[in-house]
């Protein structure tokens, strides 16, 4: 009977431990795509440029400014991703400890696991929400730029400039 309680919290170790190398690997994502001017143009291609200047039409500076929305966006992808790995953390735990109390070999083999899947690439998931947010960043920069050029370059170019590459971008796209 252990064995099938073992079977199944390795199994849920695996999927945990996916997701939890995922998110700590989510920023270093982030910070990669912001840099890639190649694949910002893949992500405009697949929005279209189209329906990217009909949304960027409509978006307001709705945390007081452009900027404030554009740090919003980053800033809480970033942490929403720390806050999973927090949670998936103290599952991992748990699982951990059922592990021990089972055989202390489970909690080895439980833990090799989790290391293993390390390994694997990062989760579609974590993608996805990173790609959500820099679509946000990318139409906020887009109607701000149209609307405040000077502005909008400063920010992106000097104050910000990891965003230098996003914005040097959809300048040349849009």
């Amino acid at each position: 009977m252990s064995w099938i309680v073992e079977v199944i919290i390795g199994f849920a170790t695996i999927v945990l431990g996916n997701i939890f190398w995922s998110t700590i690997r989510g920023g270093s994502f982030q910070r990669n795509l912001l840099q890639d001017s190649e694949e910002i143009r893949r992500l405009i291609a697949l929005i279209g440029k189209e329906k990217l200047e009909s949304e960027g039409e409509a978006v307001e500076p709705s945390f007081g400014s452009y900027s404030n929305n554009i740090a919003l966006f980053l800033h809480a992808g970033i942490k929403a991703l720390k806050n999973t790995r927090n949670i998936v953390g103290i599952g991992a735990i748990g699982l951990f400890t059922i592990s021990v109390l089972l055989n202390p070999l489970f909690l080895a083999i439980n833990l090799v696991l989790f290391f293993m899947v390390s390994l694997l690439g990062i989760h579609s998931y974590v993608k996805n929400s990173v790609a959500t947010d820099i679509h946000s960043v990318l139409l906020n920069i887009y109607k701000w730029n149209k609307e405040d050029h000077d502005s909008c370059k400063n920010f992106c170019t000097v104050e910000k400039p990891y965003l230098g590459v996003l914005y040097q971008t959809i300048s040349e796209v849009t």
